[in-house]
């Protein structure tokens, strides 16, 4: 198995499969268009952020169809407002994971860098050198 295939398999259940209903196709895409635009801003992009990068993305695309579904329904009717809360609930999902990811990919991008400074390039070798050291190997 290549490296890495097993997340990126992961990633694309969170997002959405291929689907033949068209609904859930256009949630998939604008999940896949999410999540791409969302990863690019992150400051690291190491597997668990891409994962909650992910569901968040799909939290995002789920708040858009239910806001469409909502106007569509009248915002005045009892499935509309019902969709419309339904919205409310994936719109507060997604800000949540997307504080988490970016506070977890902060943290990341910041340990990475310290390992750089301390070894030169590799974070496994800023590691060795701190273990040699006595120092704790978590940063």
């Amino acid at each position: 198995m290549g490296r890495g295939r097993a997340a990126k398999a992961a990633v694309a259940r969170l997002l959405g499969r291929s689907v033949d209903d068209p609904e859930t196709a256009a949630v998939t895409r604008a999940a896949t268009a999410a999540y791409r635009a969302t990863l690019a801003e992150m400051p690291h992009d190491g597997s668990t952020v891409r994962g909650l990068v992910a569901m968040a993305a799909r939290h995002t695309a789920l708040y858009g169809f239910h806001t469409g579904e909502a106007e569509r329904l009248g915002l005045g009717t009892p499935e509309g407002v019902a969709a419309s809360q339904e919205a409310t609930k994936h719109g507060q999902r997604a800000e949540r994971i997307l504080v988490t990811a970016l506070d977890i990919s902060t943290r990341l991008a910041e340990r990475e860098a310290a390992a750089k400074a301390v070894a030169g390039t590799s974070p496994r070798r800023a590691r060795l050198e701190r273990l040699r050291a006595g120092a704790p190997t978590t940063a």
